[in-house]
C-alpha cells in the first residue's frame, strides 16, 4: 500500500475499497484529503455552536441547576447524534468519491455495489 494512502487503512474496510486506494492516483488521495477536512470543519462548526446554545439556554431557564457531568454527557450526546447525521452523510460522499477514481471506473465499481465495510461482503 502506498504511504499517500496510508491513512485510509482501516482493518474493517473491505477488499474492494482497499484495491481503490491502493491504486489511487496522488490527485484522487488529495482531492479526498481535501474534501475530508472541509467537510469536518463544517460538522464542527454545527456542533459547537449547537452545544453552546444548550448550554446558553440550560443556564438561562435553570439557573443553578444541573452539575458538570450532567451537562457534559448532555453535550456527548448532542455531538453524538450530530456525528450520526454526519457519518450517514458521509458514507454517502465515501461511495461517491471512490466510485469517480480511475481505477473504481475501469472496474465498474458503482455507488450502489460498493460494499464499504468488510462486514457487508
Amino acid at each position: 500500500m502506498k504511504f499517500s494512502t496510508l491513512l485510509f487503512a482501516y482493518p474493517f474496510r473491505s477488499k474492494e475499497v482497499r484495491a481503490i486506494f491502493e491504486h489511487m492516483t496522488l490527485a484522487e488521495v488529495r482531492a479526498i484529503r481535501r474534501f475530508t477536512i472541509r467537510q469536518s470543519a463544517v460538522w464542527g462548526l454545527i456542533t459547537a455552536p449547537v452545544i453552546a446554545i444548550y448550554l446558553q439556554a440550560h443556564a438561562r431557564l435553570f439557573p443553578g441547576e444541573g452539575s458538570f457531568w450532567q451537562h457534559l454527557l448532555t453535550s456527548l450526546i448532542i455531538a453524538s447524534l450530530i456525528g450520526v447525521l454526519a457519518g450517514n452523510q458521509a458514507r454517502k460522499v465515501a461511495r461517491r468519491m471512490l466510485c469517480d477514481t480511475e481505477f473504481a471506473r475501469e472496474k465498474g465499481i458503482t455507488p450502489e455495489t460498493l460494499k464499504l465495510y468488510s462486514w457487508e461482503e
